[in-house]
C-alpha cells in the first residue's frame, strides 16, 4: 500500500477548491472535531455512533455498542496523545472517514425526497424502466402455464411442420392441464404454481410457467403495436376484459399453447411530468433510485474536475524496503 503518494487537490472549484486535512495531533484538536457531530466529551454516544455500530456488530444489545463506542474514543484520544496521527495510514484512514462522513451528509441528511432536484426528477422519468408507470397502454401482469412448441420467429413457426405437428399432439395434454387446474378453483398464483409442479411431476414434464408483464393498446390492429415488447395477438385477446385471479382457458399461439392467469391488472394512464401526482409517486417509489443518480453524477463531477499529484514529501517518508518486500 502507498500511503499519500496520490493526493487529490481539488475538486469542481479548481485546485483550491480541497485542501488536504490532516487527523488532530492532540486531545483539545480531537475533542474539537468530536464535537462537530455533537460529541461534548470522550463518553459521549450520538444516535449516529449506534447507527454505524449496529451495521458493524448486528444483533448486538445497545449497552454492548455503547461500549464499543466508548472504547474507540478511548482508544483514538490514546494514540494521538502517542503520536500516531503522524502515521501516513492514519490519515489515510482519517480522510476516508471524512469523505464517508460528507457523502452521508450530504445524500442521507440533506437530501431528501422533497429537496431532490426537478431535473433530476424530470431525467429520472423519461428512463425507460420509469416512464411505463406513468405512460402506459392497459398493462397485465400474468402467470403464463404452457407447452411450447418452437422458440423462432413467429412466422418460421406458423410454416414448420415440426412445430404444427407438436401444436397437435400437445392440445388434448393443454386442454387435460385446464380441466384439472379449473376444477381446483385457484385464485391465487402460488397456488397455480404449486398445481403445475404437481402436474409436471404426474405425467406433464413438458409442462412450463412463466410470469411476465405486457402491455397492449386495444385501440390499434396488431401490427402498430410498436412501442412496447410485443406479446401474441391471442394472448393479448385472451386477457382482454378476463377476470382477475382465475384460471383461463387455453389458446393457441405461434409458439405453443398457454393457460394465463392474470395476477393484477392496470388501467392505462398517460401523466405527463409536472403533474402532483406523478412527482408524489415518483418521491414515494423512485427516491432511492434518485439518490443513487445524485451520488453518481457528484463522483463523476468531483473525479472529472479534480487534480491528481504526486506528493513528494510523502514520497521520501514510504519505507520502500518494507513495501517491496526486500526486508
Amino acid at each position: 500500500m502507498l500511503p499519500l503518494l496520490l493526493v487529490v487537490l481539488a475538486s469542481c472549484g479548481g485546485e483550491e477548491g480541497f485542501s488536504v486535512v490532516a487527523p488532530p495531533t492532540d486531545s483539545e484538536a480531537l475533542l474539537a472535531w468530536w464535537s462537530r457531530g455533537g460529541v461534548t466529551d470522550e463518553g459521549s454516544v450520538t444516535p449516529e455512533d449506534l447507527a454505524v455500530m449496529r451495521k458493524l456488530h448486528p444483533g448486538e444489545p445497545e449497552e454492548s455498542l455503547t461500549e464499543k463506542v466508548r472504547l474507540r474514543r478511548m482508544l483514538a484520544r490514546l494514540a494521538v496523545e502517542r503520536g500516531l496521527a503522524d502515521d501516513p495510514e492514519v490519515g489515510l484512514t482519517f480522510r476516508r472517514a471524512l469523505a464517508r462522513a460528507f457523502l452521508r451528509y450530504r445524500f442521507e441528511v440533506e437530501l431528501t425526497p422533497d429537496t431532490v432536484p426537478t431535473k433530476a426528477w424530470e431525467d429520472l422519468y423519461w428512463e425507460r424502466s420509469v416512464r411505463p408507470y406513468f405512460d402506459h397502454w392497459d398493462v397485465f401482469f400474468v402467470l403464463d402455464v404452457r407447452f411450447i412448441c418452437c422458440k423462432g420467429a413467429a412466422e418460421s413457426c406458423a410454416r414448420d411442420e415440426i412445430v404444427q405437428r407438436c401444436m397437435a399432439d400437445t392440445e388434448p395434454d393443454i386442454r387435460d392441464v385446464f380441466k384439472v387446474l379449473d376444477a381446483r378453483g385457484l385464485s391465487d398464483a402460488e397456488a397455480v404454481k404449486k398445481a403445475v409442479e404437481e402436474l409436471q411431476v404426474a405425467g406433464y414434464p413438458g409442462l412450463r410457467k412463466e410470469e411476465y408483464s405486457f402491455q397492449y393498446d386495444f385501440t390499434r390492429p396488431h401490427e402498430k403495436q410498436t412501442e412496447y415488447n410485443l406479446v401474441n395477438r391471442n394472448v393479448a385477446q385472451a386477457v382482454k376484459d378476463a377476470p382477475l385471479n382465475k384460471v383461463l382457458p387455453p389458446v393457441r399461439s405461434n409458439f405453443g399453447w398457454h393457460i394465463l392467469f392474470i395476477k393484477e391488472f392496470r388501467p392505462a394512464e398517460h401523466m405527463a411530468f409536472g403533474t402532483p401526482e406523478v412527482l408524489a409517486r415518483m418521491k414515494e417509489k423512485f427516491y432511492e433510485l434518485a439518490r443513487g443518480r445524485l451520488v453518481q453524477e457528484f463522483l463523476i463531477e468531483t473525479f472529472k474536475n479534480g487534480r491528481i499529484r504526486v506528493d513528494r514529501e510523502a514520497l521520501r517518508e514510504v519505507d520502500w524496503a518494507r513495501i517491496s518486500g526486500i526486508e
